[in-house]
């Protein structure tokens, strides 16, 4: 089966106050450290990167300094949101290659580990699902408010707070996408397109280390667990 995983790294950053794919941690860009755990997977066959247009040339320059062999990347420009570059990179798989399984990670989890996405592709092929997700249990009451107001509190046992890589067969995804686009449903992660049409999603043990860098405080926090848990990737 064709693997190809997809790494949108088109955002604005507009929570972080910069672009945070080309923050750079211990002297090298984020997005570098997900892309170095998915090279060491021998079954990927292809990388899609989506990049903001005006960055692309600078994209290429930072990638062609850092690896070796490029001849899995593919580097393309992105759009305003996540959706939109996700959908970008399939159709231009769907233009160009022929792929069976696709892996999309946010490109600001640094921490993820090879084993994530191995794991997410083979449960998909073994588990007679649609897709397949990471996620771990709340730590924290969670509660619906209304203005400044509690409405309800949620029951944590039925919680995960979802997290990357999730993996589905390419044309299910391609076409959930395509859906999307068609209706004006916006989503904030993928496996949400697939469950307004039904479709079975599994849902696989994360860790909490896999934090997405979105403020400037997890930043500190991710820089630490590399520290901690993996100094080898810092060096």
């Amino acid at each position: 089966m064709k693997f190809f995983v997809i790494l949108p790294c088109a955002g604005q950053g507009k929570r972080f106050g910069q672009k945070k794919q080309f923050v750079k941690l211990f002297g090298k860009e984020i997005f570098l450290y997900p892309l170095e755990e998915i090279l060491k997977i021998g079954i990927v066959d292809k990388i899609i990167l989506t990049f903001p247009k005006e960055n692309l040339e600078k994209a290429k320059q930072i990638i062609c300094n850092f690896f070796k062999d490029i001849s899995k990347f593919e580097i393309i420009p992105g759009g305003k949101e996540r959706q939109e570059s996700v959908f970008l990179a399939l159709r231009y798989i769907k233009e160009n290659f022929k792929c069976d399984i696709v892996s999309i990670h946010d490109c600001v989890r640094p921490l993820v580990k090879k084993e994530d996405f191995v794991r997410s592709y083979e449960s998909l092929i073994t588990k007679n699902v649609d897709g397949v997700i990471l996620g771990v249990p709340p730590k924290d009451t969670i509660k619906v408010k209304d203005n400044h107001l509690v409405k309800e509190t949620l029951d944590r046992n039925k919680l995960i707070l979802t997290q990357t890589p999730q993996t589905f067969y390419f044309e299910i995804i391609y076409q959930g996408h395509l859906w999307a686009r068609k209706n004006n449903i916006f989503v904030t992660d993928d496996a949400s397109i697939l469950e307004q049409l039904g479709k079975k999603i599994y849902i696989l043990k994360g860790d909490y280390k896999n934090i997405k860098v979105t403020t400037a405080e997890d930043l500190i926090i991710a820089k630490e667990l590399f520290k901690c848990y993996f100094p080898q990737r810092i060096k």
